[in-house]
């Protein structure tokens, strides 16, 4: 709907036929890692930015909802990419705790067994859990949604 659309009591198209606008963003913020709605050119470039940055970052879906009037308005010019990507690396000492809990964990297992899921190609870590895999040379199980991800000899 048009930005001044909200509170004006019309049933409009593409909607389920009440005055209620807001339903679809509501429903989007239950299905997405983020999801905003643009009712003005002023603030399109941040909400922009924040809902892609948090989509790369989360590696899940998103959803942008921008206002009909709105989408042909002017606004400042998006900043530089570096603030949107960020590839800010991992805190050392937290990265170092982890591994060595996971370690510590791993050794006290008798036949420790993967579970590949879904999210592995999402993280890019496909390579890394066949390495890990063979590493600690145990067996390996993937549920149906991530079939494909690792191989299967």
């Amino acid at each position: 709907p048009n930005s001044n659309d909200h509170g004006s009591g019309h049933i409009l198209h593409h909607t389920i036929g009440t005055t209620d606008y807001g339903y679809q963003l509501r429903i989007a913020k239950e299905l997405t890692c983020a999801a905003v709605s643009i009712t003005s050119a002023e603030d399109a470039p941040e909400k922009i930015d924040y809902v892609i940055r948090t989509a790369l970052r989360e590696k899940k879906p998103a959803y942008i909802e921008i206002a009909c009037n709105v989408s042909g308005q002017s606004c400042r010019a998006p900043g530089p990419i570096s603030a949107v990507v960020s590839d800010a690396p991992s805190d050392a000492d937290t990265l170092k705790a982890a591994v060595k809990a996971v370690a510590e964990f791993i050794e006290k297992k008798e036949k420790p067994v993967i579970l590949i899921g879904s999210k592995l190609r999402a993280a890019g870590a496909e390579e890394a859990a066949i390495r890990l895999a063979d590493a600690l040379g145990c067996s390996v199980a993937t549920m149906g949604a991530a079939k494909s991800f690792f191989p299967e000899d």
